[in-house]
């Protein structure tokens, strides 16, 4: 077994300038991010990065930067399947070594931790999932989401199952980003991160905030002060 977390860390963003190298009490998203990967199923962390400043950072807190990430890869355009595929094929040319779990984390996830990284690595290590994801309870309802355009459409039309109430709603949940563990040849094979089976680890409402905007980093703030 060789476990590898990929952390994403480019530069450029429009919601939070230098996002990536924003504190959240003391630590920079970076910093979280790569203490997050900190357990004994992983066994290598390395930064996808084409910043030399985010580099610095990494390195500072025992991640790996084995390459700077290309340009056609830190884009507003580039998905993260992209980067992803390159950071693996990269990494293995570098070190002549076939990774066998990817554990993809992406920075703006302050709020995960340590037991949930260890939770999603033993889950499909040691299941039959090809992948395992976070996911935290949805609050809204789906026949409630609208296409903005001259008028508003209903996203979905019909939904299969409509909810009456939001206590109706227990067993309705959302992707939130923070953690996706896949088998590496299932990931080239299919070029995604959710492949069923799939498996998951719940995390709560405040775990899940994702920074995109000031206003979210702001919120972390705030709350790190409470929880932390």
């Amino acid at each position: 077994m060789f476990n590898v977390a990929i952390i994403p860390a480019r530069s450029g963003s429009k919601g939070v300038t230098n996002k990536n190298l924003r504190k959240i009490n003391g630590k920079s998203l970076v910093q979280r991010a790569v203490e997050s990967a900190k357990i004994q199923n992983i066994h290598k962390i390395i930064i996808s990065t084409d910043s030399n400043s985010i580099k610095k950072e990494a390195l500072k807190f025992g991640a790996e930067v084995p390459f700077i990430r290309p340009i056609k890869y830190s884009d507003d355009y580039a998905s993260s399947e992209d980067v992803l595929k390159h950071a693996i094929l990269e990494y293995e040319k570098i070190l002549k070594r076939k990774i066998s779990y990817i554990v993809f984390l992406e920075p703006t996830s302050p709020f995960r931790t340590k037991n949930h990284v260890n939770e999603a690595v033993k889950k499909i290590k040691n299941s039959n999932f090809n992948s395992v994801i976070s996911i935290c309870q949805q609050k809204r309802k789906p026949e409630n989401i609208f296409i903005k355009s001259s008028v508003l459409k209903r996203y979905i039309i019909e939904p299969k199952n409509k909810f009456i109430r939001r206590q109706d709603m227990t067993n309705l949940f959302r992707l939130n980003s923070a953690i996706y563990a896949i088998k590496r040849d299932v990931f080239l094979k299919n070029n995604n991160f959710v492949v069923d089976p799939v498996g998951w680890i719940e995390m709560n409402e405040i775990e899940s905030i994702n920074i995109d905007t000031l206003t979210d980093l702001r919120i972390a703030r705030i709350l790190s002060k409470e929880i932390e």
